[in-house]
């Protein structure tokens, strides 16, 4: 997924997460309403609680211990 800088916003009452692209865009990584990480590639999607990559259950981190990721592949979480 590459290296994420913690940024000055919040999410859902965590920490959002930037990584930086050469082209001057951007992935974030943050935890949706339910507790859950995604990662996204537009900041509008945030707002929405949508990514295409998530944690499989709920953390206070996303670096936590054992934490399982899923991707969406054809509208199914894989």
């Amino acid at each position: 997924m590459g290296v994420y800088e913690l940024s000055v916003e919040t999410d859902n009452g965590a920490p959002r997460f930037v990584k930086r692209l050469a082209g001057g865009g951007a992935h974030y990584l943050y935890r949706n309403s339910i507790g859950k990480w995604v990662a996204t590639n537009h900041e509008s999607n945030i707002a929405k609680n949508w990514g295409s990559i998530r944690s499989s259950r709920a953390a206070d981190l996303p670096s936590k211990a054992g934490l399982r990721w899923k991707y969406l592949y054809y509208n199914n979480w894989q």
